[in-house]
């Protein structure tokens, strides 16, 4: 008997991809920060709470409810006489296309019926799922937002050239391409960025690429909408390793120059 696959590692990502909702069990991911966590499964059930799992839970959910996973977080999608949810549960219409996607700090699933796509945003801010679709490390991260137009921006820039966590702005479609440019200058045109525009709209998109290569794409092409702009940080320098002086056993001399040729 062929073992059933519900999903795989996506190592580029940093993700572990759910193809089927029908896991055997709820499959979760842990979200949180100091103070607030977050549990939510595959078929988005799950719960949130305040410091305490037990004592204050903000929003209710039973691992060991009957039927199963059926508290959480649900999108209801009407479509003429079809009622589904993206995440599959709790309609359990069939769908055409399925994924959901736990990586670190968020989830993101996507449902298809009858040429309809919904995908949930890993967060109620535009950085957030900018963040995610960059591709760069989101585990430390620094949101900049709009730079001073004037008055302290290299400054600003310089400063932020050697910050090791990716870092996130928000700017004008009519200033992006000299951002990227002044970016560029200080940061160097090899660092890998993405460029998120329209996020949550019919017309989103993401560009990735180094800093050159975006400056190139959208000095062909005009960018358009609400931008957000994801960088990465300076890459640690490597350290430099103090090697051990080694005397030689067989013969020759050491670093003193004696000697230590073997009677």
């Amino acid at each position: 008997m062929t073992e059933k696959k519900y999903g795989h590692f996506d190592d580029a990502n940093r993700e572990y991809v759910i193809t089927d909702p029908k896991t055997p069990w709820p499959w979760i991911n842990y979200l949180g920060n100091e103070d607030f966590f977050s549990l939510i499964s595959n078929t988005a059930g799950g719960y949130s709470f305040y410091k305490d799992a037990k004592f204050r839970r903000i929003t209710r959910y039973r691992y060991n409810n009957v039927p199963m996973d059926n508290d959480g977080r649900y999108f209801y999608i009407k479509d003429g006489d079809t009622i589904w949810s993206p995440g599959w549960k709790p309609c359990r219409t069939p769908l055409d296309f399925y994924e959901c996607r736990h990586g670190m700090g968020y989830t993101r699933i996507t449902g298809v019926k009858n040429g309809i796509e919904v995908q949930t945003l890993p967060g109620a801010t535009a950085f957030v799922p900018a963040l995610v679709s960059s591709g760069l490390p989101d585990d430390r991260f620094c949101f900049e937002g709009f730079l001073p137009q004037k008055k302290g921006r290299e400054t600003r820039l310089r400063t932020l050239a050697t910050e090791p966590r990716t870092i996130i702005f928000y700017e004008s479609p009519y200033r992006l391409l000299k951002t990227l440019q002044q970016i560029g200058t200080f940061f160097g045109m090899d660092r890998p960025a993405a460029v998120s525009r329209e996020i949550s709209k019919v017309h989103a998109e993401t560009v990735h690429g180094t800093i050159g290569e975006l400056v190139a794409h959208f000095t062909e092409t005009e960018p358009k909408g609400e931008i957000v702009l994801v960088v990465g940080g300076k890459p640690e320098e490597e350290k430099k390793v103090k090697g051990n002086k080694y005397k030689s056993v067989i013969g020759g001399t050491d670093d003193d120059g004696d000697d230590n040729t073997e009677d």
